[in-house]
């Protein structure tokens, strides 16, 4: 869903000439290292313990 979104923001933003020049085309910083846990499982099991014997209002 959000790709098609994307990809018109980015057509629009190269056609514009005055954004094109404070956005360039150019290649994002690669960061040293990623510290967060992408396991979308593991943290469900975390939220669990977190929540254990907790009510939960929502």
């Amino acid at each position: 869903m959000a790709l098609p979104v994307w990809g018109k923001f980015f057509e629009k933003l190269y056609r514009d000439p005055e954004l094109r020049a404070k956005y360039p085309k150019e290649a994002f910083e690669k960061p040293d290292e990623i510290n967060i846990e992408l396991d979308c499982s593991k943290m469900e099991l975390e939220r669990k313990r977190l929540l254990e014997g907790r009510e939960v209002l929502f």
